[in-house]
């Protein structure tokens, strides 16, 4: 586990370095050029998941953690957990954008934990809610998943539906993530049609 987190820490910091981002405390980079500033709020009904989460490089292997999620129109929250249990970070966003985050090295910086909120944010949220926060990237649905291009068409980010789960291929940064939904928790219901809000 540390080497793989001593090589995320160091690529996400390189990236970081290269890109320029707007005048946002919540811009995270995608790409060299590219960037996502983090949507503050969750568009549904609040949501509790669990995922299994198996990343993967071809010069470091694949490593397994679990992260735990809760979504609302109040904000987001994220832990991050070893197979062991050990809570390797805890992130929230508010619906006013305020962001904190706390975590063991290289977690302790939030930049770092702010990757993890992209993919969870690029897999899950209305591609109509993310596009106007990307800078210098387009997502687009395919038939079987979600696209990220640069504006000459270069491909930085695949997301793909598989019978086990979903596959994130980050082509920028060289790594692979495989996503299984473990549970899915709906924390509030939807208002019936009709039905005062």
């Amino acid at each position: 586990m540390p080497r793989i987190l001593t090589l995320l820490f160091a690529l996400f910091m390189l990236v970081g370095c290269q890109a320029t981002p707007p005048q946002s405390s919540l811009w995270t980079p995608v790409s060299e050029q590219a960037g996502l500033e983090l949507v503050s709020h969750w568009p549904g009904p609040a949501q509790q998941e669990l995922m299994l989460v198996e990343w993967s490089h071809p010069a470091q292997g694949q490593h397994t953690l679990q992260v735990s999620s809760a979504r609302s129109a109040k904000g987001l929250t994220m832990v991050g957990l070893s197979p062991l249990g050990q809570e390797l970070w805890r992130a929230a966003l508010d619906a006013s954008g305020r962001f904190t985050a706390s975590g063991i090295a290289p977690f302790d910086d939030p930049r770092l934990v702010k990757q993890m909120l992209v993919t969870l944010q690029l897999v899950n949220w209305p591609v109509d809610l993310l596009q106007p926060n990307l800078h210098g990237a387009s997502l687009q649905v395919t038939d079987n998943g979600r696209l990220l291009s640069s504006p000459t068409g270069a491909i930085l980010w695949r997301l793909s539906f598989h019978d086990n789960g979903m596959l994130v291929e980050h082509l920028a940064f060289g790594y692979r993530i495989k996503l299984r939904q473990l549970s899915l928790e709906m924390l509030e219901f939807p208002a019936l049609e009709g039905e005062q809000k």
